[in-house]
């Protein structure tokens, strides 16, 4: 079996449907959208969802899916042999224990997950389970107490299972709560918070006069902020304090990419690198390169059937890899929407994707496509320097330069050739290494119409061979 450049790419690619639990919004963790909470106080509070109790219809009963991650009670840390194990640093010092499984199908697909989370404040014990139901395309959450008691009950249908739920202290008391995605947007998303209630022994959903609705949190001893998106260089920061189970809102402010005075607390994009290309101070995260809120890069081409649908088209090139004899060739297979196409490698033989191959390369091609980034088709070049500080451009015929040749590798490299020939000019934008967890370089490479002057394709692909 031949090794090369691609299928190491691949392996990094899919490792973003992997999943961690963190104290910060930096890393995404297993969860659920566009879901309803019951089963929890205050389900009526301003900005949470319709008070829907959504139930499985297959549900066993508490005592048979509580009180430790396989439904055996107990507290032997036996029980947590072979589960992942998660650290959660909760305010004077306590740490919360998150055990986690997750379990594929034989198809290496997601199929269920299985959480134990230990409060370090005083001990409490409860469990936690996500269930994927393939035939219906429906998610199921469930928090049980020690005793097997219903916390918490969810459904809902969703494309990717890693993005939605996080465990952290979020009102600085010790304990560690639930933050959970509940509404999926192109630049903001809408979460709901639980409070972990030690007294009544039960999550509490926080109370705010407003939807909370915003792109990234950080927590803070006295408060807590949050940045929403208004484009991909600004937005608006806000802060809140709590009073109780309650937000209150302490102070708003717009922030801009390119403010001089712009730092770590006021700009989440602030601190990237502004010589790369023309970027004054963005670069693109992993929620940017979503399209239509939807996340494509490393989904499974089952997941991807489940959240785009069927493509209007399919295609497959062969590639010579340069490091390979003349007669060997290998394979992407290519699926083309409406506004978009996406590649997925299927290696040395000429066939449909199995459904966990991942894609790991896209185009945007029309504006019925947009990422979430707000780039998109028809954008010219005024409004890229005025909304992005993108102002250097190249031609991709002139002498070689540090990005030209990074814009060529994304152009060329494991392409048929003269697969994107008819352009001319091009910017590149590259990715926010914080935002990513896999070390891999990526970048989105901008290709013009001369005559208008504005941007035709989006290209996101890898600039080097590192």
């Amino acid at each position: 079996m031949r090794k090369n450049a691609l299928v190491i790419l691949v392996v990094l690619i899919f490792l973003l449907t992997g999943c961690t639990i963190s104290i910060n919004n930096e890393r995404d963790t297993p969860g659920i959208t566009n879901g309803n909470i019951s089963g929890a106080a205050d389900d009526n509070a301003p900005g949470s969802p319709t008070d829907t109790t959504l139930q499985d219809p297959t549900e066993s009963t508490p005592d048979e899916s509580a009180g430790s991650p396989d439904g055996s009670a107990g507290s032997d840390e036996a029980l947590y042999d072979g589960m992942d194990k998660v650290k959660i640093e909760c305010a004077d010092s306590f740490i919360t224990d998150v055990y986690s499984s997750i379990i594929m199908d034989e198809k290496d697909n997601f199929k269920e997950a299985k959480y134990s989370i230990i409060q370090g404040k005083d001990g409490t014990k409860y469990t936690a389970e996500l269930r994927y139901d393939s035939k219906d395309y429906i998610y199921y959450f469930k928090v049980h107490d020690e005793s097997g008691k219903n916390l918490m009950s969810l459904t809902t249908s969703a494309s990717y299972y890693g993005d939605v739920f996080e465990v952290l202290d979020l009102n600085m008391d010790g304990y560690a709560d639930i933050k959970l995605l509940t509404a999926e947007g192109t630049m903001n998303c809408v979460y709901d918070f639980f409070l972990w209630d030690a007294a009544a022994q039960k999550f509490t959903k926080a109370v705010c006069d407003e939807e909370l609705l915003f792109a990234e949190m950080e927590v803070h001893e006295d408060h807590l902020q949050l940045w929403g998106r208004n484009s991909g260089s600004s937005g608006v920061i806000t802060k809140y304090k709590w009073e109780g189970n309650k937000l209150l809102k302490i102070s708003e402010e717009e922030y801009h990419a390119d403010d001089a005075d712009a730092g770590a607390d006021t700009d989440p994009d602030a601190g990237a690198d502004a010589d790369t290309g023309g970027i004054s101070g963005w670069r693109f995260t992993k929620d940017d390169i979503k399209i239509n809120g939807k996340t494509i890069l490393g989904i499974s081409y089952e997941q991807l059937l489940q959240a785009f649908g069927q493509p209007v088209e399919t295609k497959t090139y062969k590639i010579n890899p340069p490091t390979a004899g003349p007669d060997y060739f290998e394979y992407i297979y290519v699926c083309v929407y409406n506004g978009f196409e996406c590649e997925i490698y299927i290696g040395d033989d000429e066939k449909t994707p199995e459904p966990a191959d991942s894609v790991f390369r896209f185009d945007i091609t029309s504006p019925d496509a947009r990422l979430d980034c707000e780039l998109y088709i028809g954008i010219d070049t005024d409004e890229l320097d005025l909304r992005y500080g993108i102002n250097k451009f190249y031609r991709l015929n002139e002498a070689e330069s540090y990005d030209l040749n990074n814009i060529k590798h994304v152009l060329e490299s494991y392409k048929p050739e003269g697969y994107y020939s008819g352009y001319e000019k091009a910017a590149i934008v590259y990715h926010d290494f914080n935002s990513f967890e896999e070390p891999l370089a990526k970048a989105l490479v901008l290709l013009f119409d001369d005559d208008t002057d504005s941007v035709e394709r989006i290209v996101f692909g890898y600039p080097t061979a590192n």
